[in-house]
């Protein structure tokens, strides 16, 4: 069964020069978009994890240009998750 996350990697500097994963930080949604939980991950095994499973759907504000390959640069895995950039749309009130 597939598992809907939103989803945040944090690295030492953009692509090109990153060498170190701080941390993915992540929290499960429902279909309705409605939280079930959220953590953070340290460990290169559970940023893994979290990134090769074909059954976790992944959605962040910059996955395809940064995130997954990020990690599949410097973990040396491929993604199998899906993985998808998203912009939220904000309303500011005067």
């Amino acid at each position: 069964m597939k598992k809907l996350f939103g989803a945040d990697v944090e690295a030492d500097a953009l692509l090109e020069d990153a060498t170190k994963l701080w941390c993915a930080s992540f929290t499960e949604l429902d279909p309705h978009m409605k939280e079930l939980g959220s953590g953070v991950h340290t460990s290169y095994e559970d940023i893994g994890g979290l990134f090769s499973n074909p059954d976790h759907i992944l959605l962040m504000h910059n996955g395809v240009a940064y995130d997954g390959p990020v990690v599949e640069k410097i973990l040396g895995i491929t993604v199998r998750a899906y993985h998808g950039t998203c912009i939220l749309r904000c309303s500011v009130m005067a």
